[in-house]
C-alpha cells in the first residue's frame, strides 16, 4: 500500500506538472489577447505560490499596483499604551508596535526597539485570528481574539504570559486554557506591570504573573504562570463583574450594580478602602462619601492612583496624589475617593472616558475635547508646557488636533495617546514610545503617521480566484496583500484584485489542484 501510494502521489506530481505547461501556454495566449484588465493603472506582478490544493486554506501573497496610497496612515481601531511601548489594532487585524522592545514586548520576533510602528508577528499562533482587544503591561503584551482566546509575548519572568513557562517570547504565544480558563470565554483582557487579568461572560475573574503584593486575587502571595481564579467567596460572592482595571501591582473591578472592588498593593491608597494595607483578596472601594449613589460606568488605574467615572459625567479618584494626579486641587494621597475638581475648566462639561497614566490623568469629553492634570515633567499633559497641575487643564487642540473628532485616548508611564474617528493616532509626551521616527518628546500632540509605508484599509479591498472569494484579506504593503485561498475544482483560474480605485485580473494565473491521499497542512508543495 504504500508503494501504491508513492505512485499515486508521484503520479499527481506528474501530472500537474503537465497540466501547468498546457496552461500556461495558455495562459500566455489569453494575458496576449486580453492583457491584464483595470478600471485604471491596476496591475498584479506575482502570486506566489501560484499552486495549491483544491481544498483551499493556502496562504498566498499578491504583488502589483492596486492604488493603495503611500502618505496616509492605517485606519486604526483601538489603541493601546505599556509602560514604555505602544499597540495599535488596525481594521485589517493586523497588531502594531512600538516602543522599548528589551523582553520582546513588541512582539515581532526581535528584542530591539523600534520608534516606528512594526508588525507584530501574525503567522504563529496569531494567524487567522479575529483580534478584538489588546493591552500593554510594562514589558509585556496582551492579545484577545473573538473566540476568547488569550496570547500573550514579553517579559515571563512572573508567569505573566501564562502559557506555564517562565521564559520570555518575542512572538505571541497562547495563554494556558486548559486549567481555570478550560471552557470559558474570556471578554476582556488587562496587564499590569508583572501580571494579567482576564474577564470572563460569566463576571469571573483570573489572573496569572507576579503576586508578591497579592495581585493576583487568589488570596496567596505565590506567583503562578497559568491562570487562577481571583477570590469570589468574600466580597465578590455573588457578584457579577464587568469590567477590569490594572494598575501597577493592584486591580479594580466593577460589578453590574456599580460597586468597585480592589486587591493587590495599597501602599498610597489605591484600593480606595480608607486604608494603606496591601490586600490579596478582593476588598470593596469605599463607596459611602463621594461615591455614594454614584452610578458608576467606567473605571481605570495606573502606577499607583484610580479613578472612577459616573453615568453623569463626574470624576472620582484615590491613592497618590504626589504629582497632582488626583485633580483636587491638592498633592495629597487619598485612601478614599475623592471628586475631580469640576468648578473650572470642567465646568458644565460631561467626561465621557477617563485614562490613568504613570502620574498623571485624562478625560474626554462628549465634545470630543481632551482635559488632563498630574505630573507633567515630559509634556505628557500635552498642554504646551511642562509645568505639573493638580487641576484639570486643556489638552492643546489648536494644532493636529484641531477638528478632530477623538473616540479613544491612552496612557503610558510619561506619555498619552489619542484615536481619531477616522483611525488617525496622536501622541504627547515622552519620546521613543510615540511611533513618529524620533526619540524626542513633545509637550503638545502630534501625528504618529508612521505605520509601515503609511497604508489604507478603506479600500473595499476583495480577492477571487475563479470567482470564489479569498478570504483573510490583508494589506501588507502598499504592494503587497495576502489572502487564504478558497476551495475550488481542478484547474487554472483566473485572479482578480479588487479596490476602491478599480479592479484588476490576471488570467490563468493560480491553479487548483488535487493531491490524493496527502494531508493538507498548508506546507505541501509539488
Amino acid at each position: 500500500m504504500k508503494i501504491l501510494k508513492h505512485y499515486l502521489i508521484r503520479l499527481s506530481s506528474f501530472t500537474a506538472i503537465a497540466v501547468m505547461v498546457v496552461f500556461s501556454i495558455q495562459t500566455i495566449i489569453l494575458n496576449m489577447i486580453n492583457p491584464t484588465e483595470t478600471a485604471t493603472a491596476l496591475s498584479i506582478t506575482s502570486i506566489t505560490p501560484n499552486i495549491g490544493s483544491i481544498d483551499g486554506g493556502e496562504l498566498v501573497t499578491i504583488t502589483g499596483d492596486f492604488g493603495i496610497p503611500t502618505d496616509v496612515p492605517l485606519n486604526i481601531v483601538e489603541i493601546s499604551a505599556g509602560t514604555n511601548h505602544t499597540l495599535a489594532l488596525d481594521s485589517n487585524g493586523q497588531i502594531w508596535a512600538w516602543g522599548a522592545n528589551g523582553n520582546g514586548q513588541l512582539g515581532n520576533g526581535t528584542n530591539t526597539a523600534s520608534s516606528v510602528p512594526v508588525e507584530v508577528d501574525m503567522t504563529g499562533v496569531l494567524y487567522s485570528r479575529d483580534i478584538i482587544q489588546i493591552v500593554g503591561g510594562a514589558p509585556h503584551t496582551l492579545a484577545l481574539d473573538s473566540e476568547g482566546q488569550i496570547f500573550a509575548w514579553g517579559l515571563n519572568t512572573s508567569g505573566q504570559l501564562g502559557d506555564g513557562t517562565n521564559t520570555n517570547s518575542n512572538i505571541p504565544v497562547a495563554v494556558d486554557i486548559t486549567g481555570a480558563l478550560a471552557g470559558r470565554r474570556v471578554v476582556q483582557i488587562a496587564a499590569s506591570h508583572h501580571a494579567s487579568l482576564a474577564l470572563d461572560s460569566e463576571g469571573r475573574v483570573f489572573s496569572f504573573g507576579g503576586n508578591w503584593s497579592g495581585q493576583l486575587g487568589d488570596d496567596t502571595n505565590i506567583n503562578s504562570n497559568i491562570p487562577v481564579e481571583v477570590d469570589m467567596t468574600g466580597v465578590l460572592a455573588g457578584r457579577r463583574v464587568v469590567q477590569i482595571a490594572s494598575g501597577n501591582e493592584h486591580y479594580l473591578a466593577l460589578d453590574s450594580e456599580g460597586q468597585i472592588f480592589a486587591w493587590g498593593l495599597n501602599t498610597s491608597g489605591q484600593l480606595g478602602n480608607g486604608t494603606f494595607t496591601n490586600s490579596s483578596v478582593p476588598v470593596e472601594v469605599d463607596m459611602t462619601g463621594v461615591l455614594a449613589g454614584r452610578d458608576i460606568v467606567q473605571i481605570s488605574t495606573s502606577t499607583s492612583h484610580s479613578l472612577a467615572l459616573d453615568s453623569e459625567g463626574r470624576i472620582f479618584t484615590w491613592g497618590n496624589g504626589g504629582s497632582g494626579q488626583l485633580g483636587n486641587g491638592t498633592n495629597t494621597a487619598s485612601s478614599v475617593p475623592v471628586e475631580v475638581d469640576m468648578t473650572g475648566v470642567l465646568a458644565g462639561r460631561r467626561v465621557v472616558q477617563i485614562a490613568a497614566g504613570g502620574d498623571h490623568t485624562l478625560a474626554l469629553d462628549s465634545s470630543g475635547q481632551i482635559w488632563t492634570w498630574g505630573g507633567n515633567a515630559n509634556g505628557q499633559l500635552g498642554d504646551g508646557t511642562n509645568t505639573a497641575s493638580n487641576v484639570p487643564v486643556e489638552v492643546d487642540m489648536t494644532g493636529v488636533l484641531a477638528g478632530r473628532d477623538i473616540v479613544q485616548m491612552t496612557t503610558g508611564n510619561s506619555y498619552s495617546l489619542a484615536l481619531d474617528s477616522e483611525g488617525r493616532v496622536f501622541a504627547w509626551g515622552a519620546g521613543g514610545a510615540f511611533g513618529n521616527g524620533t526619540n524626542t518628546g513633545s509637550n503638545v500632540p502630534i501625528a504618529i503617521t508612521n505605520f509601515g509605508q503609511g497604508l489604507i484599509d478603506s479600500l473595499d479591498l476583495s480577492v477571487t480566484m475563479g470567482g470564489s472569494p479569498c478570504t483573510n484579506v490583508r494589506v501588507v504593503n502598499p504592494t503587497t496583500i495576502t489572502c487564504i485561498t478558497p476551495a475550488h475544482p481542478a484547474g487554472v483560474v483566473d485572479v482578480t484584485v479588487r479596490t476602491l480605485h478599480g479592479s484588476v485580473t490576471l488570467y490563468q494565473s493560480y491553479t487548483f489542484i488535487d493531491l490524493p491521499d496527502v494531508p493538507n497542512t498548508g506546507h505541501e508543495r509539488l
